[in-house]
């Protein structure tokens, strides 16, 4: 399990040349993330994520805004994409112009 705090300690998992975050192991952010670049990891858990593309088993946020998502599970109040591809998509409010899911479980869309 990774814990990161803040931009500084998240920068030594940043691959310049790719513009990419890369996580082998669940990653806990405690700050609201803002990057212009894409994040890889397994299992996220963030308040708020805004990032270019986001990759991951599993997403658990309060806010996401990115481009594109890719997640086996995404379980948020609020989502903001270009595309969504989930098998499992819990969330308060979905705004997304492509959504592909296997399961969508929404209050307002």
């Amino acid at each position: 399990m990774i814990t990161i705090n803040n931009l500084e300690e998240m920068e030594k998992y940043y691959d310049k040349k790719a513009n990419i975050y890369t996580f082998s192991e669940d990653l806990t952010l405690m700050f609201d993330v803002d990057v212009g670049s894409d994040i890889f990891g397994y299992d996220i858990t963030a308040r708020n994520i805004q990032a270019d593309d986001i990759t991951a088993y599993d997403i658990k946020a309060y806010n996401i805004t990115a481009h594109d998502i890719k997640a086996f599970d995404i379980n948020a109040y609020d989502i903001v994409a270009r595309d969504i591809t989930a098998r499992n998509i819990k969330a308060n409010d979905i705004d997304a112009e492509d959504i592909k899911a296997r399961d969508i479980t929404a209050r307002n869309i």
